[in-house]
């Protein structure tokens, strides 16, 4: 469904994007929940591409279960001056928060920090596919994740100040999400397919070929 709403890509470049990338195959063997996020984003993209900036706003704000992914989306929504778009996240966000309270009870914060904060949580940083994990394995502190991060966000910002289109900027900032988050994982990768399907049909782009290799399986 995420692919079929996605705009801008030939059939083809979807179907084969799907069948042929680790990310989502790994999402679906282990039951994670990236392909949902996806399906949100895509629906953000097609309604936004409709003319319908608030109603794309609560659709992004319902992937806010990887809020540490989409983070990026926000310099994206600021940068291009969405702003009906921000108000529909923000109402989309209230309207999370509060279903939150009432059905897990006052304290559902301080729980949930609680699990993010259990070591259990992350087994081997230096295992994941984002900086921080490249950083760990070099040994580098934590003020290269903050200068990395700080870089990262300039380029999705200015990027999404030069180009018109909401897509491409978003699928950018979905690349950066997964750069600068401290905790992502193989099946969080599934967010890279909008940058890849992407890439491919641009036929000017210079990176159409390592966008194709990217999709291959192995």
């Amino acid at each position: 469904a995420a692919l079929w709403l996605w705009p801008h890509s030939p059939p083809r470049t979807k179907w084969l994007a799907v069948c042929w990338t680790l990310p989502i195959y790994a999402g679906l063997l282990i039951g994670q929940d990236d392909t949902f996020v996806l399906f949100w984003i895509a629906l953000s993209a097609r309604l936004m591409h409709r003319k319908w900036p608030m109603a794309a706003g609560v659709a992004m704000a319902l992937a806010a279960s990887k809020y540490h992914l989409i983070v990026l989306v926000a310099l994206v929504i600021v940068a291009q001056k969405r702003w009906r778009m921000a108000a529909g996240a923000a109402i989309g966000g209230c309207a999370l928060l509060a279903l939150s309270f009432a059905l897990a009870g006052p304290d559902w914060p301080w729980r949930y920090f609680a699990v993010l904060a259990d070591p259990s949580l992350v087994i081997d940083v230096r295992h994941m596919p984002g900086l921080w994990g490249s950083f760990q394995q070099m040994r580098f502190g934590l003020q290269f994740q903050i200068l990395a991060a700080i870089v990262v966000a300039a380029v999705v910002f200015r990027a999404a100040r030069l180009d018109p289109s909401f897509e491409r900027p978003m699928a950018l900032a979905l690349v950066g999400g997964i750069l600068i988050s401290v905790h992502v994982w193989l099946a969080d990768c599934s967010l890279l397919l909008p940058a890849i399907m992407i890439s491919v049909y641009d036929k000017s782009s210079s990176m159409r070929l390592p966008a194709a290799l990217m999709m291959v399986l192995v």
